[in-house]
């Protein structure tokens, strides 16, 4: 039925005899007008591993009914045996429920004897099938697990004390706001008094005919024109100094430039080069001779072989060895006549004074635009002091008019600091009432979240309540418990009915307290 025994043998090969190749068996057994059959055959075969051969067996199984009303058969097998097998224990029970109500092996009488007072419980709790109870209390737990830890994580908070907090801080902001109002209010007011005062000042400015003269502003601007037009008639009397000494300068570079006949030096010293050249090759070619020479005076064979060609060179060379010395002399004698030394340090110095000649023009003409830059401004400098003289005289032939136009200009920009002084404290106050706001709101955020926080905490103890309640009703020492001691007369009695025809001695159950 099982697909097991009460023993410890575990692999079925060992059920089928050993002497056999397999093993079957079949059982049927009769509810109502049904009868349902379990058939097992297990067949032996030989398995080759990697440890070698060993013999093993595989099993069939069939499950089926048969209804004597409709007579007819019905498969109750699953896609795979462990499938049939979960349908056989569905219909019958566990291996474990069959031991316990139907057969007792050896030894197996003792089991619930040797069980602790918990498994005893859930034992008769499932003879007087009451496990629906532990369902229930194992479902609730698994649900309650949620709300026991938030129950747990909220239940330190003091909602009450938070909320009052929160509340206290609504309200400090809400009169913050009343003040910052009072304030914007105040300085609108002023703000108002300044504009209007402003407008007249401006009104007054507007009916005097003379144009307004800043007479400080005049004079700062002429006493700082002055001292521009010094600084530049200094630095033009200084770089005209230098331009007259720079001047001099070219005509002393020039009068050494013609001490330096240029023409006639570049051309010795192309004399120069050219025999310098042929003075090299020349010595050149006496070289050649002399080591020829050399290499006929160590040859055993003398002048005995005329057409070797290499005897014919070293004669030719060494008839030709004065003829090329004395050339050599010559030119050597020229070359000294012809001074290289000193037509190239001439031709050197004349190239540095004309480097020197370029560079002082060029700095000449820099000089020469500098004075004329700073003589042009001179003169436009000059020309706006010439305009702020007339400036200056207006001033003093108006003085009184233009005097009353100068307080009425200083109140005028003292109306326009002290507007923008408070449009600035008006934007600060502005931006201090936001500010404000937002706090509020998020108090008032605050003071919603909290007492949403407190609703949910209190909804999630009455419900974690609930659970705690019908955990403790669906407890194994609860209800299940409390119907198993009224139970236990009628448990007793059944026991000894069972044994009063067996053995000599009584069996019952007794409770104490929850064991």
């Amino acid at each position: 039925m099982f697909n097991t025994t009460s023993k410890n043998e575990r692999k079925n090969v060992n059920v089928v005899n050993q002497n056999r190749d397999w093993g079957e068996g079949k059982l049927s057994i009769t509810i109502d007008d049904k009868t349902y059959t379990i058939h097992r055959k297990v067949t032996k075969y030989i398995k080759k591993g990697k440890a070698g051969e060993s013999v093993e067996a595989k099993t069939e199984l069939d499950f089926s009914v048969y209804d004597a009303v409709l007579d007819e058969t019905t498969s109750l097998n699953g896609t795979t045996r462990n499938e049939t097998d979960a349908a056989i224990r569905r219909h019958f029970g566990t291996i474990d429920d069959f031991l316990i109500s139907s057969m007792s092996s050896q030894h197996g009488a003792l089991a619930f004897i040797n069980e602790g007072s918990t498994k005893r419980k859930e034992i008769i709790a499932k003879f007087l099938d009451l496990q629906f109870f532990d369902k229930k209390f194992k479902l609730a737990k698994e649900d309650s697990i949620s709300s026991k830890a938030l129950v747990k994580k909220l239940e330190g908070r003091d909602y009450e004390k938070e909320i009052l907090e929160a509340e206290e801080a609504f309200e400090g902001y809400k009169k913050a706001i009343s003040v910052v109002e009072a304030e914007e209010k105040l300085l609108e007011t002023k703000l108002a008094t300044e504009q209007t005062l402003l407008l007249e000042v401006s009104r007054k400015i507007t009916d005097i005919p003379t144009e307004a003269i800043d007479i400080h502003a005049v004079q700062s601007e002429i006493r700082k024109l002055k001292n521009q037009v010094i600084s530049l008639s200094q630095s033009v009397i200084e770089e005209s100094e230098q331009l007259i000494t720079e001047k001099e300068r070219i005509v002393k570079i020039d009068n050494l430039m013609k001490t330096l006949d240029y023409d006639s030096l570049n051309g010795s010293l192309l004399t120069i080069q050219e025999t310098e050249e042929r003075l090299k090759g020349f010595t050149g070619r006496l070289e050649i001779a002399t080591e020829k020479k050399k290499l006929l005076e160590d040859i055993p064979c003398g002048s005995s072989f005329p057409a070797c060609k290499f005897i014919h060179d070293a004669h030719v060379a060494s008839a030709t060895i004065p003829e090329v010395e004395s050339k050599v002399a010559e030119l050597q004698e020229t070359l000294k006549d012809l001074n290289p030394e000193i037509v190239r340090d001439h031709l050197d110095k004349y190239n540095a004074l004309e480097t020197r000649r370029v560079n002082t023009k060029t700095f000449i003409k820099e000089l020469e635009l500098s004075i004329e830059r700073m003589n042009s401004a001179v003169q436009r400098t000059n020309t706006r002091l010439q305009e702020l003289a007339a400036e200056q005289s207006e001033y003093n032939s108006n003085k009184e008019a233009i005097e009353n136009l100068e307080k009425l200009i200083k109140e005028k920009d003292k109306h326009d600091n002290q507007i923008k002084s408070l449009e600035r404290e008006n934007r600060s106050n502005n931006q201090k009432k936001i500010d404000l706001y937002k706090l509020l709101g998020s108090e008032e955020q605050r003071v919603e979240s909290l007492k949403e926080r407190r609703l949910e905490f209190e909804t999630i103890q009455s419900e974690y309540a609930a659970y705690d309640l019908f955990l403790g009703c669906m407890h194994p020492n609860g209800i299940a418990y409390d119907i198993i001691k009224q139970k236990l007369p009628v448990i007793n009695e059944e026991i000894a009915k069972v044994l009063s025809n067996v053995v000599d001695f009584e069996i019952f159950f007794e409770t104490s307290g929850n064991k």
